[in-house]
């Protein structure tokens, strides 16, 4: 009987902390968005005062918090940097002091890649007291491209990025400094950039501040007599603000970890959380369904602590309870006679391991064609997790005899599965909180108060058995991590109340 009893127990935790999303309906139509005939391939989203922003290879877009295209915004809600023969590559995009800074390479007819920066606001206007025609643009003499920057504590641009050089010349990892007005800072290095080599080619692709240093982080290739067993590397170097290095951090400043051997690989995404970088990377592997990994490295230890393949990563989102996923599955030509994928949205725990407890979510585009009703290749391209606990999926969508274009869909969580919301005139405040909650009854009188963390554990309670008070104020220092928690409160009359909180 016991062990029934610990079996059902089990089962009610296990449901009580699942975690299911379903399509948001206030999203789009019914939580889905697709603009036929809207040429936009989405390569970095974010969301900035309830208004989402894309870039693609040379677009910047603009969609409102409910999914439509903001018209308003350049042309049909599109800017397109291209014009007058010079073509732009863009690479990536920031918000910082309420300007978007997009960066990349840029070509014309003169010309090899050179570096480009423009900044613009959220209605699509561009700084013109920075650079040159609203464009800095830096030629280092050879083909340069930019892929990260950040603000360091002077107000400069802290860039890195590569210079491929012409063979037999080696590709080098290059970082270097922009003034507020968009001009080169010398100061930092006469020649306009620093340069790290390893071994043969070495490339920069994201940059991240370090308490007061920076670290550098790109891949590093070495080749032996047998170019089919190149050794693909993550390196990593720590820098000062000077862009010296610090030579205390791994070998003479620079550690590195193994990718792959004998694949080609592209680093896809980094991100820092706790003293560890978690990356995704493509490999060079077409006979495999598993074609990217994710690599955890620890900067501590500067060890690597995994790195798994996993089943086409196209973006990656990572947060204190767990990394989440978007991609796409790989088609069989053999058997498929069209090549039909499926929005996706998975989970993973910090450690690699997956996240049982969440429900792998999958989306297809509806089709109205007679003979092939149920047929359309969507591919989900990009993650963003906004604090409202709300998941969008961006990319692209063919319907079979409806066209292609850009699409999203954007999904929520379901309550809890086995607890109903019995209280609704409870009010909860500040959300999201830094250590302080208030909790307002509401003239109901609260008996006690539990905190519990994403696994289901509780990590904090309180009594109010001897007072039975209907506002209090809690500090929740105690908790240190940042994340999504579950307040529950039981009134005298055992009604319940539960809700999300967001510790900053």
């Amino acid at each position: 009987m016991k062990k029934i009893l610990l079996i059902l127990i089990f089962l009610l935790s296990t449901a009580l902390f699942a975690q299911n999303y379903v399509a948001d309906i206030t999203f789009g139509s019914n939580g889905a968005v697709f603009n036929n005939g809207v040429n936009f391939y989405p390569e970095d989203v974010l969301l900035v005062n309830d208004n989402y922003y894309f870039i693609s290879q040379k677009k910047v877009g603009k969609v409102n918090y409910t999914g439509a295209i903001d018209t308003s915004f350049g042309t049909d809600g599109f800017i397109t940097l291209d014009g007058n023969g010079v073509f732009y590559f863009i690479k990536g995009f920031k918000y910082i002091g309420n300007y978007f800074y997009l960066y990349g390479s840029v070509y014309d007819s003169e010309s090899s890649n050179d570096i480009f920066i423009c900044k613009i606001d959220e209605d699509g206007n561009f700084d013109t007291s920075f650079g040159t025609n609203n464009f800095a643009r830096i030629d280092f003499e050879s083909a340069e491209t930019i892929n990260d920057l950040v603000i360091d504590a002077d107000g400069n641009l802290f860039c890195i990025g590569s210079r491929d050089a012409y063979n037999p010349l080696p590709s080098l990892l290059i970082y270097f400094k922009i003034n507020p007005n968009g001009t080169l800072n010398t100061a930092f290095d006469a020649n306009g950039y620093k340069s790290l080599l390893l071994n043969y080619h070495s490339y920069g692709n994201y940059l991240y501040p370090y308490g007061d240093n920076y670290l550098l982080i790109g891949k590093d290739i070495i080749y032996n007599s047998n170019p089919q067993l190149a050794q693909q590397k993550l390196y990593i170097s720590m820098v000062n603000n000077n862009g010296s290095l610090i030579t205390t951090f791994g070998t003479n400043g620079s550690v590195t970890a193994s990718l792959s051997e004998g694949a080609i690989c592209n680093i896809n995404d980094v991100e820092l959380l706790d003293n560890n970088l978690y990356v995704n990377f493509f490999h060079e592997q077409s006979d495999s369904a598993n074609g990217s990994n994710l690599l955890k490295f620890n900067l501590t230890t500067q060890e690597t602590v995994y790195n798994i393949a996993v089943q086409y990563v196209y973006d990656m989102q990572v947060e204190s309870n767990g990394i989440n996923i978007t991609g796409i599955s790989l088609c069989e030509p053999e058997t498929d006679i069209f090549c039909e994928r499926d929005f996706q949205f998975r989970k993973k725990f910090l450690n690699g391991e997956d996240d049982t407890a969440t429900t792998p979510y999958a989306y297809s585009f509806p089709t109205t064609d007679i003979d092939f009703p149920e047929y359309s290749d969507d591919q989900s391209v990009k993650i963003y997790k906004d604090l409202n606990g709300k998941i969008l999926l961006a990319g692209v969508s063919t319907i079979y005899n409806g066209g292609s274009g850009f699409s999203a869909v954007r999904l929520q969580e379901t309550p809890l599965s086995t607890e109903i919301i019995i209280k609704n005139d409870l009010s909860i405040y500040p959300n999201p909180f830094k250590d302080i909650v208030t909790i307002d009854g509401n003239n109901d009188k609260i008996k006690n108060i539990h905190i519990i963390d994403i696994g289901g554990r509780i990590i904090f309670s309180q009594d109010f058995s001897s007072s039975y008070i209907s506002k209090t104020t809690v500090n929740l220092y105690t908790i240190q991590q940042p994340g999504v928690y579950t307040i529950k409160i039981t009134t005298i009359a055992n009604d319940v109340f539960t809700k999300k909180i967001i510790k900053q």
